[in-house]
């Protein structure tokens, strides 16, 4: 009995289904072991990942970089370590599987067994593929702790590099302090010998502001003199200027108007040339003797005497504490009036073009000589 169980076993052997079979068991299992390996594997890394990351937050704090790096290699060796080991383990499970071959050789339910098999299997690959899943998620939070690594270690960097920026602006600052120390005290002592020369500054000064009142009033005093003395001066200046133009104006005449005007100025000085123009008479009769020059169009030495005639009547006018009589000159533009102006040509109407001789009125702006004008 016994040997025919073994020539069974034998012919099953020898079948291709059962080899397969046999095949799917081992995968099995191995996927299985594989399976616990990756747990404990993915328990250890999660842990000791997880115990790195709060050591990692504590170096940076503490500003450790260099036991950050150490922390990171030894883990590094450790996962290496980890890797021999599951290449050890996948040799012993070599082992198993050639054990598990034996036994399996021996077992009656192949059938039922398989069945199983391929239930198990469907479910170590489901496992499997989220444990795969599981793996790569594990892998991307290993690179983002990676890339925090990285970016602590240039926050370090730059944070030492800070501090060494810091230190020497503090002793830059430091050496300026020095400097404005021993300027401040520098500034003491010269101020200490300004406030005693400015007390004695402020004692002369006080001398100085009486003195200086005095003179004051005396300025005021003497400026107020020169006020007056420049009003009467421009006065003066503005009468004799008068007076000046008026005999400049008789002394530039032709000498044949001269001969003409010795009725009027008997004598050739500006005394005699005074005395003449501030009498109404020689007003009137230089008026009208200038208006004839223009009607005759006698142009030589016309503006001379033109003048003559307006300079003269200034001159009676500031003579002339009445006020009697004033020049009046037409605008340019204005409509021609026979009752206040005359002109040579005659018309009855136009617009003045041109001023040729002023008009003369009392004050109570009645015409005593038309001005004599150029209309169109």
């Amino acid at each position: 009995m016994h040997e025919k169980s073994k020539n069974e076993i034998k012919e099953l052997l020898k079948s291709k289904d059962l080899r397969e079979y046999i095949k799917e068991i081992l995968k099995e299992q191995t996927k299985d072991i594989l399976e616990e390996i990756n747990k404990e594997l993915l328990n250890l890394i999660d842990g000791r990942l997880n115990a790195q990351k709060d050591e990692i937050i504590s170096v940076y704090t503490k500003k450790e970089n260099n036991r950050l790096n150490d922390e990171y290699n030894d883990l590094k060796a450790k996962l290496d370590d980890e890797k021999e080991k599951n290449s050890n383990l996948e040799q012993e499970i070599q082992k198993v599987r050639q054990d598990k071959l034996d036994v399996d050789m021996q077992l009656q339910s192949v059938t039922t067994e398989k069945e199983d098999a391929i239930k198990k299997l469907e479910d170590y690959e489901n496992k499997n593929a989220r444990l795969n899943d599981q793996i790569q998620d594990l892998g991307e939070k290993f690179k983002r702790e990676q890339t925090k690594n990285s970016d602590l270690e240039q926050q370090i960097q730059t944070v030492k590099q800070d501090k060494l920026d810091v230190d020497l602006q503090l002793q830059s600052v430091t050496t300026e302090k020095e400097n404005a120390i021993k300027k401040l005290e520098d500034y003491e002592n010269k101020n200490a010998r300004l406030n005693y020369e400015i007390q004695d500054l402020g004692e002369k000064f006080k001398r100085e502001q009486t003195k200086n009142s005095d003179l004051e009033q005396q300025i005021r005093a003497v400026t107020t003199e020169k006020e007056n003395a420049i009003i009467k001066l421009e006065d003066y200046e503005n009468k004799f200027s008068i007076i000046n133009m008026a005999y400049s104006n008789y002394k530039n005449l032709p000498e044949n108007l001269k001969q003409r005007l010795c009725n009027i100025f008997k004598k050739d000085n500006i005394c005699s040339f005074i005395n003449a123009v501030s009498d109404w008479d020689t007003i009137e009769g230089l008026w009208d003797f200038t208006k004839k020059r223009i009607i005759d169009n006698e142009t030589i030495g016309l503006d001379e005497l033109i003048g003559l005639s307006v300079n003269s009547f200034s001159l009676y006018s500031q003579s002339d504490a009445s006020g009697k009589y004033e020049l009046f000159c037409p605008t340019i533009g204005e409509p021609y009036d026979s009752d206040k102006h005359d002109q040579r040509d005659y018309k009855t109407n136009g617009v003045i073009q041109e001023v040729l001789l002023k008009g003369i009125v009392d004050n109570t702006k009645k015409v005593v000589r038309k001005a004599y004008v150029k209309i169109q």
